[in-house]
């Protein structure tokens, strides 16, 4: 009764809609008109909700529009949004404005503002337990890592933004854009870690080497083979103030798109860190006097500054209406200011293990000064200067085909002024990028379509990595840099085939990608098996390449298309290649470790719906098979299944019974602890109230049988881990919704 007509339409960028040249920047738009009468409209959503286990979700949502404007307030408070991310609680509001004199994008004057505010506040609890296995070269010297980390942080932000659109005339645009911030945040961290040199859960009754190592009195077997163990703290506090500025100017030369056009933009950001941590190693392999220092106290402050700006005129001429030729310039300047000032608090003869003030709790000035670390403090300031000039072909048969080829050439200078102890450089840098680019777009039919998009990009390695100066600042991971870094170039294709048969609801998409990359960088690992530091150092490599597929059905049949059948299935393969070692940076060779990944994801689902009943369930299945070349005996194959059933029931009394169950099963992990069964259950019950239901009740039960588990496996070129966050548990809440809505017939 409200709507007067409802359409999907893919909506052009602000680009294609100014030239009127496709740029292959699309988005798909649900466009929903209102009868004219109800043009002026007033809605509002209130969502109170509270549960067991402390949890809470409060909503409120306001909006007044019209053709012509629209007005919106929100906020919302809710620590329901920890899946997969620990615990977290967020806290946000804020308000949006927009005026137009017109809604019609192509009447001849047209002016539209919007602006906005927002307040963000963030609060999180993290609780991560991992084991990971480093690969090293050959089968010798082998390296197990666990850990347990918990992480507390907050974080607190304030964004503001004004834009403009306007059109001067028919052949006359100016836009701009403002946004401003800022934001502050702290984190406490605690964690304990061990390294081991053979795999600690070959003995089947240590389930915890973690908590045995840690222990009073550790486990023989344990202590033969830990390298160290590290109990580790730290708190940190930040805040950053930001800013941006876009502009634009454009002016249509002809009716066949033709074109100048001027854009510029510039952005600023000023930050400060402050940062404490206290690390007290045990090392187990090293006695005497070869063995490390074992405690260390540090406090760190980091203030910044970065300011970017560039200018971009532009020209385009029109062959005809379909086909077009672009040309534009692009000077870009960028200075980026960053300090660490560190202090070694444990030098001071006050501070030992076993007595150190509190954490964030700083000495006098005149001790401060004396704990000063010269080696670790470094001061750099970058100023970058570039020049791209760049070239675009344009043609476009509308509802055919849509051809865009465009390469750019930039010239790049760079200056770093660098300290950092006794080592002082002034390093002058100038490069070479190439960048093409390519789209295709295809429409065969009406909502048949294939698209081809390519990108080809040279990156530069960044002038910190080019200095070679150790950064020991983390006692069990060091790092340097590498002179002789050089360029690496990356290619990457997707392609993307859909159809969609409207009378049947058919659906097909095959979404393809591939990616690889020539001299790249990666960090070579050199592992010192005594006392299980890694040193890590940037090296050019080759190798590095990953593909994936993606395919999708669906289909609807029956009377009304109450019934749904769909199909989906991805496959994905990946090579990543870097260098491991055993010994020093001394006595070196390097040893190529290349880990080959087979990923696979099938699932297939159903789903029938009636006007008070609607089912759905799905069945999938998850393969991965990692090989590491340099240890083939830590060679994993995970696996898993998973189940889902999913139903509604309404009645003619306003009522709503909704419940799904998911069951997934992991099976493959080094750690029996992770494979595992899991039966989650959830449930909701709603009864909508009084005049049009603006009122309703209800309450929602998740993971009823408390089986719920966050469980993750990473594999990279050099090493591999599997790890458990915590998550939301068992919870039921307790939701009371109104929703509210004035129609009207103003403008």
């Amino acid at each position: 009764d409200l709507v007067d007509k409802v359409r999907t339409y893919e909506e052009k960028s602000d680009y294609s809609k100014r030239t009127g040249i496709e740029d292959g920047n699309k988005k798909t738009v649900l466009d929903i008109n209102l009868k004219k009468e109800l043009k002026s409209t007033i809605t509002t959503n209130g969502n109170i909700s509270n549960g067991t286990q402390h949890r809470y979700r409060d909503e409120l949502f306001a909006n007044r529009f019209t053709d012509r404007n629209r007005q919106t307030i929100y906020g919302n408070m809710s620590n329901l949004n920890g899946w997969g991310w620990g615990l977290r609680a967020n806290k946000n509001f804020g308000a949006n404005f927009q005026w137009m004199d017109t809604p019609n994008w192509e009447a001849p004057k047209r002016y539209e503002i919007n602006t906005g505010f927002q307040y963000n506040h963030d609060n999180s609890d993290m609780v991560n337990t991992s084991n990971s296995e480093t690969f090293l070269s050959g089968n010798d010297v082998r390296s197990f890592s666990n850990s347990y980390s918990q992480s507390k942080s907050r974080s607190t932000g304030y964004s503001g933004n004004v834009n403009l659109n306007w059109k001067i005339d028919s052949v006359n645009f100016i836009w701009s854009y403002i946004n401003i911030g800022h934001n502050t945040g702290d984190n406490r961290n605690s964690s304990l870690s061990a390294n081991f040199n053979s795999d600690p859960y070959t003995y089947p009754e240590i389930t915890d080497p973690l908590d045995a190592i840690f222990s009073d009195e550790p486990d023989s077997r344990l202590m033969a083979i830990a390298v160290n163990r590290n109990r580790h703290r730290s708190l940190s506090d930040n805040k950053s103030t930001n800013g941006s500025f876009n502009f634009g100017y454009f002016h249509r030369l002809d009716t066949l798109g033709a074109h100048i056009g001027l854009q510029g933009w510039m952005n600023f950001n000023d930050n400060s860190n402050h940062s404490y941590s206290l690390s007290d190693i045990q090392y187990y392999q090293v006695t005497g006097s070869q063995k490390p220092q074992s405690f260390y106290d540090q406090y760190v402050t980091s203030p910044g500054n970065s300011f970017n700006a560039s200018i971009t005129p532009r020209y385009t001429y029109a062959f005809n209406k379909h086909t077009h030729l672009g040309v534009e310039y692009t000077f870009s300047y960028s200075r980026n200011k960053g300090d660490r000032i560190w202090y070694q608090l444990d030098s001071l003869l006050q501070y030992s293990a076993e007595h150190y003030p509190e954490l964030g709790i700083l000495p006098t000035a005149d001790s401060l000064a004396l704990a000063y670390n010269a080696a670790n403090s470094q001061y750099s300031t970058y100023n970058e200067y570039e020049h791209a000039a760049g070239i675009n072909f344009n043609y476009n048969i509308p509802k055919k085909l849509t051809l865009r080829a465009d390469v750019r050439l930039r010239p790049h200078h760079t200056r770093l002024d660098f300290h950092k102890g006794d080592f002082i450089t002034s390093m002058r840098r100038d490069v070479f990028s190439f960048s093409p680019h390519v789209y295709l777009r295809y429409e065969i039919a009406e909502n048949h379509t294939l698209d081809f998009n390519y990108n080809g990009d040279t990156q530069h390695p960044s002038m910190m990595n080019l200095i070679d100066v150790p950064d020991n600042s983390d006692p069990l991971n060091i790092s340097r840099g590498n002179k002789d870094l050089k360029s690496s170039w990356s290619n990457n294709l997707n392609i993307n085939y859909n159809k969609y048969n409207s009378e049947l609801r058919q659906s097909i998409s095959i979404y393809q990608t591939f990616w690889q990359a020539f001299n790249s960088i990666s960090n070579m690992l050199i592992y010192v098996p005594e006392t299980g530091v890694r040193i890590t150092r940037p090296e050019n490599i080759n190798g590095n390449w990953n593909e994936n597929t993606n395919i999708n059905f669906s289909r609807s049949f029956g009377k009304s298309n109450r019934f749904q059948i769909d199909a989906r299935n991805s496959t994905g393969y990946s090579e990543s290649v870097g260098y491991v070692n055993v010994g020093s940076l001394d006595n070196l060779t390097s040893v190529k470790n290349t880990v080959k990944s087979i990923n696979l994801r099938q699932s297939v689902g159903a789903s029938y719906r009636l006007l008070y009943f609607d089912a759905r369930v799905r069945i999938g299945f998850n393969y991965r098979r990692t090989r590491a070349n340099q240890q083939e005996s830590s060679n994993l194959d995970i696996y898993g299944m998973n189940y889902r059933i999913e139903s509604h029931v309404r009645t003619k009394f306003h009522t709503e019974l909704g419940s799904n169950i998911r069951i997934q099963t992991r099976r493959g992990y080094s750690n029996p602890e992770m494979n595992t069964n899991e039966y989650i259950w959830n449930a909701e019950l709603t009864q909508g109230l009084l005049k049009e239901q603006r009122l309703s009740i209800g309450v929602e039960v998740i993971d009823i049988l408390k089986s719920r588990k966050n469980i993750s496996y990473n594999v990279w070129a050099t090493g591999q881990s599997e790890s458990r966050t915590n998550t939301i548990g068992s919870y039921a809440l307790f939701k009371l919704i109104y929703k509210f809505n004035i129609f009207g017939g103003g403008k």
